[in-house]
């Protein structure tokens, strides 16, 4: 899927300026032939609905816009890199009796239009381990342009008298602030494959950052 273009948002834009302005003028003569009222009382009363009409078209024109503008920022195409910090803590497991916080940074590269492959590494906090290290890889895929995303991977955990490797998956949401930025809540499990009591499940907060090719090629 292709974002749209400046000039086609904007004869989006001016089509749909177009049916309001056809919609005005029915409305404005179906006031003449209807409201057999004195001039002045008709006149004041089609400007206070004229003028409320074109508000609406106002706010209607900058809705679509915004829609506009967050779909065509929403394009996850081959070549781009990604940059990542996410929070945990949050979690619905037998941790979730404990206290437990956990700090993951990501980088990814789209290597696919919506596939990316993505390294992590990642400290854990918890009442059992006074710290845990950890370092995996895996992949994503985005299964819609709206940011939805699938995603997969093997990680390693280290602590004092712990190590484990951890299959998991995440299914999540990319929320565009602005042309790069996103906001990317997350529903992650992690499977132990040392002791079920250190699988866990849960719901993590993260910040992304997509580099277009603009902004980290050299020009020559």
């Amino acid at each position: 899927m292709q974002s749209l273009s400046g000039l086609q948002i904007i004869g989006i834009c001016k089509e749909i300026a177009s049916i309001f302005n056809f919609l005005l003028a029915k409305i404005r003569n179906s006031l003449n032939f209807f409201l057999p009222l004195p001039k002045e009382i008709k006149k004041q009363y089609e400007n206070n609905d004229f003028n409320k009409l074109v508000t609406m078209k106002k706010i209607a024109l900058f809705v679509v816009a915004l829609v506009m503008s967050v779909a065509a920022n929403a394009q996850f195409e081959q070549g781009k890199g990604y940059l990542g910090a996410s929070l945990s803590g949050f979690d619905m497991s037998s941790q979730a009796k404990k206290f437990h916080l956990g700090f993951n940074a990501k980088l990814g590269y789209l290597f696919a239009d919506n596939l990316m492959a993505l390294g992590e590494v990642g400290y854990d906090k918890t009442e059992d381990l006074p710290y845990t290290l950890s370092a995996g890889a895996g992949a994503r895929y985005y299964i819609t342009q709206n940011g939805i995303y699938l995603g997969a991977g093997l990680k390693y955990k280290h602590a004092e008298n712990y190590n484990d490797l951890l299959p998991n998956v995440h299914v999540g949401y990319a929320f565009f602030l602005s042309r790069t930025v996103t906001v990317e809540p997350e529903l992650y499990f992690d499977l132990s494959t040392k002791n079920s009591d250190y699988s866990a499940y849960g719901l993590r907060i993260g910040i992304g950052v997509y580099l277009f090719k603009d902004q980290y090629t050299i020009k020559k």
